[in-house]
């Protein structure tokens, strides 16, 4: 069961990030957009945490997302269910931050 309010967060080192980046090479770009307001409309109305943005190649050969919030795990918890239907999208890998990324000894982790 997910909490409706996130833990207060007292600290910077209380951010953790979810980085999506996956392969597409779908020159519309129009599927995308859709889930992108739909995982901003997820994430922010959760409040879990922010969607941050995307970064996609002007060739339309892969993307990335970026979400930020207190629980890494629960953002991907979150946005999993819709990344995994999303046909566009190939080679789909999530990287979990536990802490301001770039940061020495942050725990980072891979998702499949």
């Amino acid at each position: 069961m997910t909490r409706a309010n996130p833990p207060p967060s007292d600290t910077a080192d209380d951010e953790q990030a979810v980085r999506i980046e996956f392969d597409s090479g779908d020159k519309d770009w129009s599927q995308f957009w859709t889930l992108e307001n739909t995982l901003q409309s997820i994430v922010e109305g959760s409040g879990f945490g922010e969607y941050d943005g995307n970064a996609l190649a002007l060739d339309c050969s892969c993307g990335a997302l970026f979400l930020y919030g207190p629980d890494a795990d629960v953002l991907l918890g979150l946005i999993r269910p819709y990344l995994q239907v999303a046909t566009f999208m190939r080679n789909v890998v999530a990287f979990l931050s536990y802490g301001i990324e770039d940061q020495d000894g942050v725990r980072e982790t891979t998702v499949r």
